[in-house]
C-alpha cells in the first residue's frame, strides 16, 4: 500500500483529468488505485474470479434469460409440473420445455416423470454457489471501497494540516 505523501490533490492537466492522482503519473494511476483498493496486486481478484468462473458461467447463463428466471421464481415456493409452469408464460409448451432442459443442464432444476406428468424442483444447493460468488464480491468491494475512505480521509486531514 501506498503511504500518504505519495498522493497529492491535482488540478487539470494536459491530459484533461482532475481530481486525486498519484506521483507516478497517468500510467500508473490505476495500478495505484488498485493496489491502494486491493492491498496488491489484482492477481487475487482475478485467480478467485477464475475459481469460480467455469460453473458460474453456466449458472449465471442459464439465469440470463427472464423466462427462466420466472420459472425459477415459480419453483421457489416448491415442485410444480411443467404445464403448471407453462401457464403463466407467454410462450409454447414446447418453448417452456427447452428452457426446462437449459435449466437442468445447468443444474438449477431437477425433473422426474410420474406417469404422465413431468414434475422440477429447485436444486437450491446450485443457487447458493451463486450467492456465495455475490456475497464474496460484495465483501470484497465494501472492503475495498472502504480502505480507499479511509485513504481519502487521512490525505484530506493531511492537506487541512
Amino acid at each position: 500500500p501506498l503511504g500518504l505523501s505519495q498522493w497529492r490533490w491535482a488540478g487539470s492537466c494536459r491530459s484533461g483529468c482532475t481530481g486525486l492522482r498519484a506521483r507516478v503519473g497517468h500510467g500508473g494511476l490505476l495500478r495505484t488505485l488498485a493496489a491502494v483498493l486491493t492491498g496488491g496486486p489484482l492477481s487475487w481478484l482475478v485467480k478467485q474470479m477464475l475459481k469460480y468462473s467455469e460453473s458460474l458461467d453456466v449458472l449465471f447463463s442459464a439465469l440470463a434469460d427472464p423466462a427462466r428466471r420466472h420459472i425459477v421464481d415459480q419453483l421457489s415456493t416448491g415442485p410444480a409440473s411443467v404445464s403448471d409452469l407453462a401457464k403463466p408464460l407467454d410462450m409454447t409448451l414446447p418453448a417452456v420445455v427447452q428452457h426446462l432442459k437449459i435449466l437442468e443442464s445447468s443444474g438449477l432444476v431437477r425433473s422426474e416423470k410420474r406417469g404422465r406428468v413431468r414434475t422440477c424442483e429447485l436444486d437450491v444447493q446450485r443457487l447458493e454457489e451463486v450467492e456465495v460468488w455475490i456475497r464474496n464480491r460484495r465483501t470484497f468491494w465494501q472492503n475495498a471501497l472502504t480502505r480507499l475512505g479511509d485513504v481519502l480521509m487521512e490525505e484530506e486531514v493531511d492537506n487541512e494540516q
